[in-house]
Order: structure tokens, then sequence, then C-alpha cells
């Protein structure tokens, strides 16, 4: 019981301060919109699928990763397993899809 109150405790705490912490979103262009709205159903398919070469296809290298820089066949062999769990590939199944930029402003 007292590791349910723990882990229901921070959920609570980290959902609460990310819902402080985010930052204004901006629209994207109306360009960079349509390719994010194309490449969704391909890598929700991709994934679906457990497809990690078609995944591996859609990732843009080299990426950055356990301090080092990545290629696709690191990606494939060592990190698309660890980082698309069943569970992870199920939600994004489900899970309302927006684009938005990352911490370095990609």
């Amino acid at each position: 019981m007292l590791r349910l109150f723990s882990a229901l405790s921070v959920c609570v705490c980290l959902t609460v301060s990310n819902a402080n912490a985010q930052p204004k979103q901006v629209a994207p262009s109306p360009a960079l919109q349509a390719e994010f709205d194309a490449f969704i159903p391909k890598f929700r398919a991709a994934l679906k699928a457990n497809d990690g070469a078609a995944v591996t296809a859609l990732t843009k290298f080299p990426f950055y990763y356990n301090d080092a820089q990545r290629d696709s066949a690191y990606f494939r062999s060592k990190v698309y397993a660890k980082i698309f769990t069943g569970s992870v590939r199920n939600c994004i199944q489900r899970t309302k899809a927006t684009y938005d930029k990352d911490q370095l402003g990609a």
C-alpha cells in the first residue's frame, strides 16, 4: 500500500509541476504542421507493427544518446527497444499528437 501511495504521490507531483512549468506553445508554420501531420500516421504505423527498421527510417540521424552522437545502426540495435516499449508504443497510438519544439528550439 505504501508503494502505491508513493507512486501516486510522485505522479501527482509530476503532473502539477509539469502543468506549471510548461512554456507557452507557439503554433508551427502551416508547412511544418503539414509535414508533421504527414509524419505521425507513418510513425504510429511503424510503432504499431513494432517495426524498428521503419522507425529508424523515420528518425533523423545522428542523434545524441547516452552522452554521445549515435547513428542508425546504434539506434536499431541498442536504443529502439529501450525507448519504444509496448506501453510507450500503445501510449503513442492513443495520445493526441501535437508539434512542439525541443529544449534546443529545433
